[in-house]
């Protein structure tokens, strides 16, 4: 199973996401079409965005997905390599990664976004064997990137923690 997942991987997960995101735009408009919320005669209202990023996950997907086949039927197999790679991407790292996942989900609410999400992302970074510089670096860029995204462009309340850490998140978010 792990030799399918290695080599159809990227085919597989593009044509998920692309057969969820269809089911996800028939889902929407049908409930659109059937709510009695609607506004009548409105041609954009506040189901207008999520359709469209919808829509255009759908097509982004399905353009992903052609040329992820495309790729696979013209690349040739190195069946040593590719026992390499299974071989370092053990049942340990799974585990440690799903292990991380569980400890974010338990201490977000206590310890706040902020905290939780550079810890997480340095841990995965560690399991995942990154440098630690480059690991330091990619966790900070993308707990600005995130927390500035959520927390002040689409103003989506982030977990603040509690105490100290609640009145420091204040200062970003």
């Amino acid at each position: 199973m792990s030799r399918f997942f290695h080599r159809y991987g990227e085919v597989f997960v593009t044509g998920s996401i692309f057969f969820v995101s269809l089911i996800l735009i028939v889902t929407v408009n049908l409930h659109i079409r059937i709510s009695p919320l609607r506004d009548s005669g409105e041609s954009v209202g506040p189901q207008f965005w999520p359709v469209l990023l919808l829509v255009l996950l759908c097509v982004l997907s399905a353009v992903t997905f052609v040329k992820a086949i495309k790729k696979k039927q013209q690349e040739k197999v190195d069946e040593q390599e590719e026992t390499e790679y299974i071989q370092q991407f053990t049942n340990a790292r799974l585990l440690g990664i799903v292990a991380a996942i569980f400890f974010y989900l338990l201490l977000l609410p206590y310890l706040g976004f902020i905290v939780m999400t550079a810890v997480f992302t340095v841990v995965c970074g560690v399991i995942m064997k990154m440098k630690l510089v480059k690991n330091i670096a990619f966790a900070l860029i993308s707990l600005v990137f995130l927390t500035y995204v959520f927390g002040n462009f689409l103003t989506i309340p982030l977990p603040r923690g509690v105490g100290v850490l609640r009145e420091a998140s204040y200062f970003f978010y």
